[in-house]
């Protein structure tokens, strides 16, 4: 859950505009300071409701546990310009 919570801090930087959030940003490996991934393969758009693995390369290597998260608040700004 660290890991989703991190990854949630990381979209809570709201903005103000007309643009929708695209979910599609989400589906990604996102990876964290400890080297734990999160690879999220599916979003509901409708409840924002992360769907992936999450992968911890301490005391479970090589196992991979099946993760759900949440995004509270996302940015509409496009990370392809910004």
């Amino acid at each position: 859950m660290l890991l989703v919570t991190l990854l949630g801090a990381m979209l809570l930087m709201g903005a103000s505009g007309s643009n929708q959030f695209r979910v599609d940003y989400l589906i990604n490996m996102w990876k964290n300071q400890l080297n734990s991934t999160f690879n999220v393969n599916g979003v509901n758009a409708t409840t924002m409701e992360l769907r992936g693995m999450h992968h911890s390369p301490s005391g479970t290597t090589g196992l991979g546990y099946s993760a759900l998260g949440h995004v509270n608040l996302a940015s509409t700004n496009d990370p392809d310009k910004d």
